[in-house]
């Protein structure tokens, strides 16, 4: 059901730049995916997404979970203690992968908090990136990532591409 909750939210995943242009507040939103109904779907600029999932319902029983899918803070802010899954999280991140927590219940919830489990997410430098950045150097220009993803994260693209500054776990309202 973990698998199914996190899927029935990938449809509707409000990139980062999306959820800076308007703090979705959509009461309205719904994502349905087979008997898995995802409302009230929230973005959380520079930490993750808030949704009521009912799962169930065809044969007249269901089940309300208020899901959360995001970074640490966004799991703390709600109450839970990510600690069951940190050792893991750790790993993830010192190999440089993002790692959003998926977890129910919480303060927004009638229901204690409990971490389901993570999902890691990588990123591949692009093609040429890497030349680009050269290029500017040369130019004596200085090369600054500022970058909402884990400072592992962002240190191991930073580094990839050659920068001269990297910062990580940098919210929207903090990259101007």
């Amino acid at each position: 059901n973990e698998t199914a909750v996190a899927a029935a939210r990938e449809s509707d995943a409000v990139k980062p730049a999306e959820a800076n242009a308007s703090p979705a507040t959509n009461a309205d939103t719904r994502a349905a995916s087979g008997d898995i109904e995802a409302t009230e779907v929230r973005a959380i600029a520079g930490r993750g997404i808030a949704a009521r999932v009912r799962i169930g319902g065809s044969t007249g029983q269901s089940s309300v979970l208020d899901v959360l899918i995001g970074n640490e803070r966004l799991i703390r802010e709600h109450g839970i203690d990510p600690a069951a899954l940190a050792a893991s999280a750790a790993q993830h991140q010192a190999a440089g992968r993002t790692v959003s927590f998926v977890a129910i219940g919480g303060s927004a919830s009638r229901a204690p908090g409990q971490v389901l489990g993570l999902l890691a997410f990588g990123d591949a430098v692009r093609p040429g990136a890497a030349q680009a950045i050269a290029q500017l150097r040369t130019l004596g220009i200085h090369t600054v990532l500022l970058s909402g993803d884990n400072p592992g994260a962002a240190l191991a693209v930073g580094r990839e591409l050659g920068l001269d500054e990297i910062h990580g776990g940098v919210l929207p309202e903090q990259k101007s």
